[in-house]
């Protein structure tokens, strides 16, 4: 499917109602956690050798990005649009880098290095270098509960991190919470999203929420649905979970359906 097509069928299922053409469509939020994945001893060494020193080639012949590949690629089939949120240490090199920037997707920061402003300053000057941009959003990488590579600030602070994204005239800060209800927040410009529903992990949400239930959910509302590569490519039920979604609701880039919220 081309770029075209992918982003009119997005505006269409804008303009329409009904369960499977929504008035609001979905934001998918992609958090590229793993350069190399698990999958075996030496895919797991080179995972590792990646995330606390950034010393292994970014070479896609050795399996660099190999999940996040195949997600894009069966996005690029589905015509579904998308924001990737990449950690510095999983940056696409610079060809790869450019099938994710194709016209329907977005690409953004997912922040680790966030003890102070200054620290952050840093890791955001690096993600522009590396990607020839500046973000209009960013995310942060862990919850709170465990430090998950050399240079991660564990602390998770929302006050602090929205903060920051004011402080870098960024547009949103999308966060980690659980309650996926919780409604956008405009702080002046710059909004903050307390939470999104994970699809890798419902059991996060309250007992009996449904898949049915957060597409009805946002049919009105602005919703936001993490997914990790991952756990999209070795987790049978995150794929059903997700194939659902593409069976009933319509997507947008974040940075869209932040502008329609600011919009009213």
């Amino acid at each position: 499917m081309t770029p075209d097509l992918m982003l009119l069928i997005t505006h269409i299922s804008k303009t329409q109602t009904g369960y499977s053409r929504r008035v609001m469509p979905i934001s998918l939020r992609i958090d590229v956690d793993n350069p190399f994945g698990y999958s075996n001893l030496l895919k797991t060494a080179l995972n590792r050798l990646s995330l606390d020193y950034d010393i292994v080639p970014r070479w896609p012949s050795i399996g660099y990005l190999k999940h996040a590949r195949e997600f894009l690629h069966y996005l690029d089939d589905k015509g579904i649009a998308a924001t990737w949120f990449f950690r510095n240490i999983t940056a696409p090199g610079p060809e790869l880098l450019k099938d994710f920037k194709r016209p329907g997707y977005e690409v953004a920061l997912h922040s680790e290095r966030t003890h102070t402003h200054a620290d952050f300053h840093s890791e955001l000057i690096q993600w522009e270098t590396r990607f020839a941009m500046k973000p209009y959003g960013f995310s942060k990488h862990g919850t709170g509960e465990q430090k998950l590579s050399r240079l991660h600030a564990k602390e998770y602070d929302a006050d602090m991190l929205i903060e920051y994204g004011i402080k870098e005239n960024l547009g949103y800060f999308s966060g980690n919470g659980i309650d996926f209800r919780l409604p956008f927040e405009n702080h002046d410009g710059f909004v903050y999203i307390p939470a999104p529903f994970w699809l890798d992990d419902p059991t996060l949400h309250e007992p009996g929420v449904s898949m049915n239930d957060v597409v009805q959910y946002s049919r009105n509302r602005p919703l936001v649905v993490l997914i990790h590569p991952i756990r999209w490519a070795m987790q049978e039920d995150v794929k059903k979970r997700f194939v659902f979604l593409l069976e009933n609701a319509s997507f947008e880039s974040l940075k869209e359906q932040v502008s329609d919220f600011l919009s009213g």
